[in-house]
């Protein structure tokens, strides 16, 4: 049997209080086996079944890049003038808003005007919320004709 304060002293370090250090000298720590469990109780048999949205090993890396912060509205604005179809588009809040493909257009149009450093400032903004987006819609169609 292992004493509390044996095993503290592996695991961490005295403490300069004392109440803590004379609580560890007086516990000691009795470790049994379950009496009814076997040492494979916990152990999966069967392998799980792949779901449709699993991915295989090896894919994480480009799945979490694809998730990406950076990667944003701005892109999905790409997309939908590059479909030439209206999408919902998701902010960092976690509202969604339905963009169509002209308002798409014109801010994207907008957005490639721009030099970087204003490119990120307005990729932010049209991230942050939908009331932000709004703004720099009403923004890109006054710019726009």
């Amino acid at each position: 049997m292992k004493s509390f304060k044996g095993f503290v002293n592996e695991t961490v370090e005295r403490r300069n209080a004392p109440d803590e250090n004379r609580f560890i000298d007086k516990h000691v720590i009795d470790k049994k086996d379950h009496p009814v469990a076997k040492d494979d109780q916990f152990t999966a048999k069967s392998k799980k079944a792949k779901r449709e949205a699993d991915h295989d090993a090896g894919e994480d890396k480009e799945v979490y890049e694809e998730t990406d912060l950076e990667e944003g509205v701005i892109e999905d604005l790409q997309k939908i003038v590059k479909n030439k179809t209206a999408a919902t588009v998701k902010f960092s809040d976690g509202r969604r808003t339905k963009v169509d493909m002209f308002s798409a257009s014109a801010m994207v149009k907008v957005y490639n005007a721009l030099n970087d450093a204003n490119k990120t400032k307005f990729a932010d903004s049209i991230n942050k919320s939908e009331n932000m987006f709004m703004k720099m819609l009403d923004f890109s169609m006054s710019k726009v004709k």
